[in-house]
């Protein structure tokens, strides 16, 4: 059977106490970027942004949901590393021109000197020029501006305080959508 009819394995939490995070970060292991395919893997990338955006960096007292992950439409991305889900970012379209957003971009603590990061983003740009987008735009802690410019984005204004720090917004041109 060709590994392309074979059914995935169900990807593990980097939670979950049986994960063995030491050895995927040490590893060679492939990063498969791809969209949540059901609630289990949604719901795995709900634990990661807690971590990150609740737990480790208190930007939210309880819970960063929002509306937008009630939403059919928005698309959570994961990072399937070694079958473990390393990372997540989701993004969603802004309006009817081709505008895009890409936000909540997260990435497990023990995994963060992979280039995990660096696949979501590239393929939140991909699949949002893919279906039609012409610029996608993020609201990006400050710290992570040259990260985002290395891949692309350009900085829009000045920084502001979102979320409790500064960030900062950022633009890229997708290439999927109409020329401007």
């Amino acid at each position: 059977m060709s590994s392309q009819h074979r059914k995935k394995p169900e990807l593990l939490s980097p939670f979950d106490p049986s994960t063995d995070l030491e050895r995927v970060s040490g590893a060679h292991v492939e990063i498969v970027c791809r969209s949540a395919e059901n609630e289990t893997e949604r719901s795995i990338c709900a634990q990661l942004r807690h971590q990150v955006f609740v737990v480790e960096q208190s930007i939210f007292d309880v819970s960063d949901q929002d509306v937008r992950d009630e939403d059919d439409a928005t698309i959570h991305l994961i990072a399937d590393v070694g079958g473990v889900v390393g990372g997540t970012v989701r993004i969603y379209r802004l309006d009817d021109s081709g505008l895009w957003k890409g936000d909540r971009l997260a990435v497990a603590a023990p995994l963060r000197k992979m280039v995990i990061g660096k696949r979501l983003v590239q393929a939140a740009v991909q699949i949002a020029g893919e279906l039609g987008g012409h610029e996608m735009v993020a609201t990006v802690q400050v710290s992570n501006i040259n990260f985002f410019e290395h891949l692309g984005w350009h900085q829009d204004g000045k920084p502001a305080i979102a979320y409790r720090q500064p960030h900062m917004q950022m633009r890229i041109e997708l290439s999927g959508g109409l020329d401007r």
